[in-house]
């Protein structure tokens, strides 16, 4: 299908690519790596709600719980050694929005865009993640004038180069 290109995102590839590089080109040792990779991120993944919970709720009973479900989450329990993107992109997913409710400095807003860019290249629905962190920097600063300040800018620009770099080479060819 001609334009094929523009329906399968790179991300994924690019995950299984650096597990191809360290296994010394090894098609069977990377997907065993890949697979380790995805049971230790969904591990991770984890802990990473359990932190966001506790920053937004100060509420240690609730991030708790909070985690406890993600742990009963079905594809975290029986699919995390298969090799789908649903792990990693969870991972990337819970560590931007980690990255965001933490806020220390215009580095981390940089890192949250480039992880929510390279999410959305893993699994493309998770583009809609963006304009409900738009609508949360907004809730939380209650006015517009806060897409004009450098952290938020800092996010948005990481995250349009990161993900646009995708679509703009598939313009180009």
């Amino acid at each position: 299908y001609e334009d094929g290109k523009f329906f399968r995102p790179p991300g994924y590839a690019f995950f299984l690519m650096l597990f191809y590089l360290i296994s010394g080109f090894k098609l069977e040792l990377t997907y065993l790596l890949a697979s380790y990779a995805q049971i230790l991120l969904d591990t991770a993944s984890i802990f990473l709600v359990y932190k966001i919970v506790l920053l937004l709720s100060n509420n240690i009973k609730l991030s708790l719980l909070s985690a406890l479900v993600y742990c009963i989450y079905p594809f975290s329990l029986v699919w995390t050694p298969v090799l789908y993107a649903e792990s990693p992109s969870l991972f990337f997913m819970f560590l931007t929005l980690y990255l965001l409710v933490k806020e220390k400095g215009k580095y981390n807003y940089i890192l949250a865009g480039i992880l929510m860019g390279f999410n959305v290249l893993l699994r493309m629905q998770t583009i809609f993640l963006v304009p409900a962190l738009a609508y949360y920097f907004w809730r939380k600063n209650g006015n517009l004038k806060i897409f004009f300040q450098k952290k938020y800018i800092y996010f948005f620009l990481a995250f349009g180069l990161t993900y646009g770099s995708w679509p703009l080479r598939n313009l180009c060819y």
